[in-house]
Parts: structure tokens; sequence; C-alpha cells
């Protein structure tokens, strides 16, 4: 956590320098959690996290995502990952995978089980060494598809968050 946290204030960057157009300051990811930690279940923190990011947006004149935080497909649940075009530089695919990794285990932290992805899509279309994102996501890849995201089981999205603030804090 240390480490985590040095490297955050060193970088002034939440993402890490993850190849954006735009740093994220710190505290960013805090103030989401602070957010949606009280949803009542997975599926609402996700469209209150896309709320956040909006209106993070806006306060750096970037464009609002239209887009639905998770949609549903018969047992199947997708978490659509924010298009953050421009803050991707020419939609670099390991920034992407990246920020659907993290989101993927972040979702899993706040109800208390490990999501596997039972697919993971991207919009960008697909590299020629995919082992990195084989080893990464250790599910089927969707390449050139209408949104970034990863499927998982629907009953995972009524699922109560078990974390407080807290939790959060700790």
């Amino acid at each position: 956590n240390r480490i985590h946290t040095r490297a955050i204030w060193l970088l002034q960057d939440e993402s890490f320098g993850m190849q954006l157009q735009q740093a994220i300051p710190t505290g960013s990811f805090r103030m989401m959690c602070m957010c949606v930690i009280h949803c009542d279940n997975l599926k609402s923190a996700l469209h209150r996290a896309v709320e956040f990011n909006n209106f993070c947006r806006a306060l750096t004149q970037l464009p609002a995502v239209s887009h639905t935080a998770v949609s549903f497909n018969d047992d199947i649940a997708t978490a659509h990952i924010p298009d953050n075009t421009p803050l991707f530089y020419d939609n670099d695919l390991q920034a992407i995978a990246n920020t659907i990794s993290v989101w993927r285990r972040f979702c899993g932290w706040l109800i208390g089980r490990n999501i596997e992805p039972l697919s993971v899509s991207f919009k960008t279309k697909e590299p020629q060494n995919l082992q990195p994102l084989r080893d990464l996501f250790h599910c089927p890849l969707k390449f050139e598809q209408p949104i970034n995201g990863f499927s998982f089981p629907k009953h995972y999205t009524n699922m109560p968050l078990i974390h407080t603030e807290d939790s959060l804090n700790e």
C-alpha cells in the first residue's frame, strides 16, 4: 500500500502514467469509491461510477460519456468500461486492458467475490501478440467490438456491496 501511495504521489497521477492524455488527479479514485460505497448492489454501483466519471469529465472540459454502465443478455452481464477517448492515446490496447482489469477487480472487491470474466471485449483491432492479454484475463477475447468491457454471470450484479467507509479507508 505504501508503494502504491508513493507512486501516485510522485507521479501526481492515479493512473500511474498509463499513457493517458490527461493525468487522473490524486484523490479521484477515493472520491469515486465514496460515491459508490453506499449503493445497494453492484449494478447500482456501476451506474453511480458512470455518473462520477461524467462529473469529473465536465470539470476538465471533456465531453460526457454516454453509455450504459452494464447491459444484460440472458444470464450474462457486461460491464461497459467508459470510452475515455480522447484520454487513451490512439486507443492504446494496454491502457484499455489495464483499465478493464482494474474495474473487474474493483467490482469483485465491492461484493467480496472474485469475478472471473466470461469474455473481454475491445473496440480496438486484434494485436499480433495476444499472450499478454490471455495471461491477464484467462478467458475469450473479442476485438473490434462496439464496447470495451467484460462479461460475467448476471447474478453478481444483484449482490450487495459488503464494504463500508471504514473498510474503504483500510
